[in-house]
């Protein structure tokens, strides 16, 4: 048996002979994502990371010895700041008066205000 059809064939596309080569388009690589976003050290730019280095004492032994930026650094961290230590006592009851008012903003609370709180 043979079948043989009337009309032309229908194809989807023309043979590649009579295709208009096109030119292939360079292609680049994505650009590398940066978690420093902002940072640019060709134009002298680095940014600090947003996440604190942790100080060799702590936040208690910081505060005993005044020292501020240690302070700042264990806020900026997140610490609580009404961590008990050595015989109740909680950073808020070793700090100075810069140090205290910077304590008290982010919540601190001496030892005896804990305590008198948990009645």
């Amino acid at each position: 048996m043979l079948l043989a059809g009337c009309g032309e064939s229908q194809q989807s596309a023309p043979p590649a002979e009579t295709q208009a080569a096109e030119p292939a388009k360079p292609t680049t690589p994505p650009k590398a994502v940066s978690a420093n976003k902002g940072a640019d050290p060709a134009r002298g730019i680095n940014r600090e990371p947003l996440i604190a280095k942790a100080p060799g004492i702590s936040i208690h032994e910081a505060v005993a010895a005044g020292n501020i930026e240690v302070v700042k650094q264990y806020l900026a961290a997140g610490v609580d700041v009404s961590a008990l230590s050595v015989n109740g006592k909680t950073p808020l009851d070793w700090a100075n008066d810069e140090i205290t008012e910077l304590l008290r903003k982010h919540g601190g609370k001496t030892g005896e205000e804990l305590k008198a709180g948990s009645k």
